[in-house]
């Protein structure tokens, strides 16, 4: 089984490798992995030859309502739309997330009141309960969180799978598909996500964050239940009928 993993990320980004070996350990299934970076390279069609399931991950730096993205972009929502046609097995994390919901339709913001930073808790909704994927994690479950920017809708053709307090946007279904996404961070554990956020360390001091140091403590080690979704993700693609 070949799964694509469609990263979003500067080529000097210290954590392209991190984000890579995160979401490759958290999938206990056989796998051959693909790496492809959508900003250093133009996305294409082609990239989903004698592919089985696609992850689009997070990003660090960008932004799916800046201007300055869409020339890198558009081409990447073109292969999304074209996953979904093709009926590949998807999943997006926090930037693929948001790009999903562009793809379909709905508005990405940066609003601080939907930020989320650290552990949070979230819950499923009635169709998350019954889905063969989040079914498998407890109604009241926490993951690791890290945006600024949030979708503002359940974009037309999409089932909410989790919400919280916060947003209400957490993940979604594309009705009919094997096609997911999630604003937060199946692929982290604490551990690992105190490990993401301290790799920028300078950049946070320069933005004005005293203590990244003690910013880090934001994440709880051990609340890591969101970790079971891409290993089931995973096992929902490779039984899917054109996987």
């Amino acid at each position: 089984m070949r799964v694509l993993l469609i990263q979003v990320r500067r080529s000097d980004d210290p954590m392209s490798e991190h984000e890579r070996n995160c979401i490759a350990k958290k999938v206990t299934t056989p796998v051959e992995w693909v790496f492809r970076n959508a900003v250093g390279t133009s996305a294409s069609e082609t990239w989903l030859t004698g592919i089985d399931a696609v992850i689009v991950g997070g990003s660090g730096d960008f932004s799916v309502h800046d201007p300055r993205s869409r020339v890198w972009l558009d081409p990447l929502l073109q292969l999304i739309g074209a996953t979904i046609r093709n009926d590949i097995p998807f999943f997006g994390i926090c930037f693929g997330h948001q790009a999903l919901a562009t793809y379909f339709g709905s508005v990405v913001k940066s609003l601080p009141a939907s930020a989320e930073i650290g552990t949070c808790q979230y819950d499923l909704t009635a169709e998350g309960a019954t889905d063969p994927l989040f079914g498998r994690l407890p109604r009241r479950f926490q993951a690791q969180a890290g945006h600024s920017d949030s979708v503002m809708s359940t974009p037309a053709g999409m089932f909410l799978m989790v919400r919280n307090t916060t947003l209400e946007t957490q993940a979604f279904r594309v009705q009919g598909k094997l096609a997911y996404s999630v604003q937060f961070h199946p692929d982290l554990t604490g551990a690992e996500a105190r490990e993401r956020y301290l790799a920028y360390k300078d950049e946070l001091l320069s933005s004005g964050q005293d203590e990244p140091d003690k910013g880090a403590q934001q994440f709880i080690l051990g609340s890591d239940a969101a970790g079971v979704l891409l290993d089931q993700f995973v096992k929902l693609a490779r039984e899917h009928p054109t996987s």
